[in-house]
């Protein structure tokens, strides 16, 4: 994986991304897993349902329709409750 991250159930996470163009025209960022893009914190972030591997793929429109696209393996491991 690119990266693993223990989550408690539930919560969202965001990782960091680097998303430029140096025309400055971006239209859209599309992230998978119903996710989304900060522009202020420049973040990607979704929320993990179960623990397993998750590739996070993120797309970079600009106006004239060309793009770019990335993709990262996450590990994610979800928190269980204690047993008593």
């Amino acid at each position: 994986p690119d990266t693993s991250l223990f989550v408690c159930q539930g919560r969202e996470i965001c990782l960091s991304a680097g998303i430029n163009d140096i025309n400055d025209n971006i239209s859209e960022i599309i992230v998978s897993h119903d996710g989304r893009y900060d522009p202020i914190s420049g973040a990607i972030c979704f929320t993990p349902t179960t623990s397993g591997e998750y590739y996070v793929t993120l797309k970079a429109i600009d106006e004239c329709g060309a793009s770019d696209i990335d993709t990262v393996k996450i590990d994610i491991i979800v928190n269980k409750p204690p047993v008593v």
